[in-house]
């Protein structure tokens, strides 16, 4: 498969997708009940648009939550989307995304543009951010691996989310 043809399909699952399995880590020296073992759970995301955030995953996570105690401790995370299981799963596209969750400032002006993107996807969470304990992330990509099928797996680096990324995006929109 050419490098360009892989990239679209990347881009068309991820673009196609607005849940996926976010899984985090807390240390072993932790208090966590989760301590030293990987933890995943389903989350809503959006492809940041801002200049600041293009091509990345922009998620929202309660204070409370496993995943943003883990993440203040250790960054680091993984996000996986699937496209739609085949009667075949070993035929299911899916792409774990690799990175650095880094917590975004409510003052922004980035984040402003990309919450919208957000509350207009996911309207009901417009009010848990305004009246609960809510924050928004940034999933700062630094690799991923493309599994389109069986036999077509893919290690993919950061520039295929990046400006490349983006400007392709902006040509099949």
């Amino acid at each position: 498969m050419k490098k360009d043809e892989l990239a679209s399909e990347v881009r068309a699952l991820l673009n196609s997708k607005t849940l996926g399995l976010l899984s985090t880590y807390a240390t072993a020296e932790s208090e966590d009940k989760a301590a030293g073992f990987p933890f995943g759970s389903m989350v809503r995301f959006i492809i940041g648009e801002s200049a600041e955030h293009k091509g990345q995953p922009i998620v929202m996570l309660s204070r409370i939550a496993e995943h943003s105690k883990h993440i203040a401790q250790m960054n680091k995370v993984s996000l996986l989307v699937s496209a739609d299981f085949h009667a075949d799963v070993q035929q299911t596209a899916r792409l774990t995304l690799l990175g650095e969750m880094e917590k975004l400032a409510a003052d922004d002006p980035a984040l402003q543009q990309d919450s919208e993107i957000y509350f207009n996807h996911f309207a009901e969470t417009r009010e848990y951010f305004q009246l609960l304990d809510f924050d928004f992330y940034r999933l700062k990509i630094i690799k991923g691996r493309y599994i389109g099928g069986f036999a077509r797996a893919h290690w993919l680096k950061d520039e295929i989310f990046g400006r490349r990324y983006c400007k392709a995006k902006d040509q099949t929109s």
